[in-house]
């Protein structure tokens, strides 16, 4: 069993971060995710359902989203998805 990872962290502006996000959607569309910085590379192949999780956390003065997905190469393509959430820029009951 073979473990390769892939660690990145840095400070961005929303432009890169948002430049980031929409590569990391193309990515997803072409079934293929290519992770790559200067010192280490990481390609994972995306299968059409796979995991979702998103937390946001607000403390004091300090805010946190993290979106996490998860697959297992083997995993039946059978399964249903779950719910669904909203992701907004206003109060989304509004």
């Amino acid at each position: 069993m073979s473990k390769e990872k892939f660690n990145f962290e840095s400070l961005q502006d929303a432009e890169s971060v948002k430049r980031y996000l929409k590569a990391l959607i193309k990515a997803i569309e072409n079934r293929k995710i290519i992770l790559a910085s200067e010192s280490q590379e990481l390609e994972l192949n995306v299968p059409e359902l796979f995991r979702i999780a998103i937390r946001g956390k607000k403390k004091d003065m300090e805010n946190k989203v993290t979106i996490k997905m998860a697959w297992n190469e083997e995993q039946s393509q059978d399964e249903k998805p779950d719910s669904s959430m909203i992701i907004a820029t206003s109060d989304p009951s509004q």
